[in-house]
């Protein structure tokens, strides 16, 4: 079984969602997801060149433009997007253009 980057993204944000999920009731941290986020953000951060610039490998999309593509409010758009791969651009968040929508 091979799993491609939208795989290996699509776990990383269900194992950051879980953390949430635990860190807002209250629950102690589980070591297991820890490192697998550790692991997965390792393995998204490479290329089987090496390490690569992670600007260089998007084409960035704002929090507007995703809430349009996926119908949702800014608001959302801007809570999820750590979650999705984005980042911090000054004081606007970007996302990659590829990222799916979550809900």
């Amino acid at each position: 079984m091979t799993l491609d980057q939208t795989d290996l993204t699509t776990c990383r944000v269900g194992l950051l969602w879980i953390q949430r999920h635990r860190e807002l009731h209250h629950q102690p941290a589980h070591p297991a997801i820890d490192r697998a986020i550790r692991n997965l953000d390792a393995s998204l951060s490479m290329s089987a060149s090496g390490p690569d610039d992670i600007a260089a490998q998007h084409n960035w999309i704002t929090t507007g433009q995703y809430a349009e593509r996926w119908r949702c409010s800014t608001r959302h758009a801007r809570r999820i997007t750590p979650l999705i791969g984005g980042r911090k651009d000054g004081r606007d968040w970007l996302i990659p253009e590829t990222a799916e929508g979550v809900t």
